[in-house]
C-alpha cells in the first residue's frame, strides 16, 4: 500500500534529526534564560534575608513574594508597604527604629562593635563640650541683657 522509498525515508530522517537539532538549540536557550532568572531570584532572596536580619519586615515581604513569583502575594505586598507609606511618618519611624535597635544590638554583641561606639560615643561627647564652651559666653551675655 504504501510505497517508501530511500530518498523518502532519508527526508523524514533528516527532517527528524534537523527537529532534534533545533529542539535542543531552542532548549539551550531557555534553560541559559532561566539560570539568569535563577540567579536574579536567588539574589533577590538573599537580600530579603539579609534586610529581614538587619530589621526591616516591609520590604523583605515584597523581595520574597518576588523571589516566588506569586503574583497575588506581590500585589499583597506592595499594598501592605504602601499602605504604611501612606499612614504617615510614625509606622516609617517604627520601621527604622526597630531596624536601628536590631543593627545597634549587632554592633554590641563584638568586641569590636562595644569599642567603635565608645569611640563615637567619646567623640559626640567631646564635640557637646565644644558647642558648651562657645555657647556658654553667648547664652550668659543673653541672660545678662534679659535681667
Amino acid at each position: 500500500m504504501f510505497s517508501f522509498s530511500i530518498l523518502t525515508i532519508l527526508m523524514w530522517a533528516a527532517i527528524a534529526v534537523g527537529c532534534l537539532v533545533i529542539g535542543r538549540e531552542v532548549g539551550k536557550l531557555l534553560f541559559k534564560g532561566q539560570k539568569g532568572v535563577t540567579g536574579l531570584r536567588k539574589a533577590t532572596q538573599d537580600l530579603a534575608i539579609a534586610m529581614r536580619a538587619h530589621g526591616l519586615t516591609k520590604v523583605p515581604e515584597v523581595l520574597e513574594a518576588v523571589t516566588v513569583g506569586d503574583v497575588d502575594d506581590l500585589l499583597n505586598a506592595i499594598q501592605n508597604a504602601a499602605t504604611i507609606v501612606r499612614s504617615g511618618n510614625a509606622a516609617i519611624i517604627a520601621e527604622l527604629e526597630g531596624t536601628f535597635d536590631k543593627m545597634l544590638n549587632m554592633k554590641l554583641s563584638t568586641p569590636e562593635g562595644r569599642a567603635a561606639m565608645k569611640a563615637r560615643l567619646e567623640a559626640a561627647e567631646k564635640i557637646a563640650l565644644e558647642v558648651a564652651k562657645a555657647a556658654t559666653p553667648i547664652v550668659a551675655k543673653a541672660l545678662l541683657t534679659a535681667i
